[in-house]
């Protein structure tokens, strides 16, 4: 399969976005042809990235 180079192949909601951006992104395990799979034991998340999390998560 042929994907974005911009990711927006990925892309769910809104179309049309970058996947930065998006509200919906597909993270399906098929892997497009200018995509890697990696397995991820460790996440490190900054300070700001994190917090957002947590309002969106409604934990204020």
């Amino acid at each position: 399969m042929r994907g974005c180079p911009y990711g927006t192949h990925r892309v769910i909601e809104p179309k049309g976005v970058l996947p930065q951006t998006a509200l919906k992104i597909d993270n399906s395990m098929d892997i497009y042809d200018n995509e890697i799979l990696i397995d991820v034991k460790t996440l490190n998340i900054d300070s700001a990235s994190f917090t957002q999390i947590k309002e969106q998560a409604g934990e204020m």
